[in-house]
């Protein structure tokens, strides 16, 4: 709206001044022996040409003013924009990066049937044994285990899974004497109900009677026998 009054009122004022002019000129020149129509031509024409001029320079500088504030608007909608927060973004949150050679945490998997029975024959096989007593024998030179188990339980007796431990001092003997022709000194059972025993090299530090000691037959395991 300003740079649409601005030409209005600079015509205003140009008119105004050749208005003026003209009758400032009209009173101060002599009469022309042309007469009064020439005169009153001329000085149209003279007022004319001195609007046309007048307008042209109200025109531009209406142009000038048009345009300044068309800048001053384009420089307050950017100080706006520059003014105006930007949207925060929320990014989704980062995936843990696996590293390498180091494998993931696998979760257990649950026993198989065969693991499960497995284990069932384990302790049964256990349960199925009775430690008859510890002992010597051979004047002491032998550790004589005497135990009553089924003839298959009584099968799995080899040397490697028996033996006996003082502890008392954690001295372990699991040396079973082999003789010849009879081979190692292992009785088992053939038939249910019947006793065998184990025999073991007792090598120093030696056991006492009363000494506490702890069996293992296998998968059967006692521990706090006393030896007689």
């Amino acid at each position: 709206m300003r740079a649409q009054r601005v030409p209005l009122v600079l015509l205003s004022l140009a008119l105004l001044a050749v208005w003026l002019s003209a009758c400032s000129r009209a009173a101060a020149s002599p009469a022309a022996s042309s007469g009064p129509a020439a005169q009153e031509q001329d000085l149209r024409a003279q007022a004319a040409a001195e609007a046309t001029a007048i307008i042209q320079r109200a025109e531009a500088t209406a142009l000038v003013l048009q345009a300044q504030a068309q800048a001053t608007a384009l420089i307050q909608q950017a100080q706006a924009l520059e003014s105006t927060p930007l949207p925060q973004v929320t990014l989704p949150p980062r995936l843990p990066t696996p590293t390498p050679g180091v494998p993931a945490a696998e979760s257990p998997l649950p026993p198989t049937a065969t693991e499960v029975g497995e284990a069932a024959e384990t302790a049964d096989d256990a349960a199925a044994v009775e430690l008859l007593g510890v002992g010597f024998g051979a004047d002491g030179a032998f550790i004589v285990v005497n135990y009553r188990a089924s003839p298959q339980v009584a099968q799995k007796f080899w040397p490697g899974v028996l033996s006996v431990t003082d502890e008392a001092t954690g001295t372990v003997f699991n040396e079973v004497p082999v003789m010849p022709v009879i081979g190692p000194l292992i009785a088992r059972p053939v038939e249910e109900g019947q006793p065998g025993y184990v025999m073991f090299v007792h090598a120093p530090p030696v056991l006492h009677s009363g000494s506490r000691v702890t069996v293992v037959l296998d998968t059967f395991r006692q521990e706090h026998v006393s030896v007689q």
